[in-house]
């Protein structure tokens, strides 16, 4: 018999000892790699859900940025009387019709899994001309403009983004 093939080692008092892992350190180590390995199953797919959430996120920023370049295309295109039209607080819909935005009364559906819509607010305006929330007189030349876009994330929650933006009959000061 070979000694270096041998599973057994002799220590310095003549007893002996068996070399190799027992069951009980195989168990640990195997719970070890798991525990390590699920750890970055966890990391990858909660990166994974943020990509998710941030790309939507975008998107919607995105949809009702374009909401308020329509109000602005509507201000333009058309004369500032039209704005009365408006109600305040009510949801207008943006939508191309031919090559001009629209803004209307009815849902035109839809983008995807977003849904936008823009509603209209009076501007206040102290003293100083500067845009106060209350108080002051009523700008019948400016309309506050919000954009809102509301959709279900991909793990089923409900959001919703707001922009706003102040619109003025520039036309009316040139």
């Amino acid at each position: 018999m070979n000694k270096a093939n041998t599973a057994k080692k002799y220590s310095p008092n003549g007893t002996t000892k068996n070399s190799g892992l027992g069951l009980v350190e195989m168990v640990i180590v195997v719970a070890l790699i798991a525990t390590a390995f699920t750890a970055l199953l966890q990391l990858v797919v909660l990166e994974r859900r943020t990509q998710s959430v941030a790309r939507e996120e975008l998107a919607a920023y995105t949809i009702a940025r374009e909401a308020l370049e329509a109000v602005r295309g509507v201000r333009d295109a058309a004369d500032w009387d039209a704005f009365d039209d408006f109600a305040l607080s009510t949801p207008f819909y943006p939508e191309v019709i031919g090559d001009q935005w629209q803004l209307s009364a009815e849902n035109p559906g839809d983008i995807g899994i977003y849904t936008r819509w823009i509603a209209f607010d009076e501007v206040r305006r102290d003293g100083n001309d500067n845009v106060v929330e209350s108080g002051g007189s009523v700008d019948t030349d400016s309309r506050r403009a919000t954009s809102y876009v509301t959709w279900t994330t991909v793990g089923g929650n409900d959001r919703q983004i707001e922009l706003e933006t102040i619109v003025t009959n520039w036309q009316e000061f040139q």
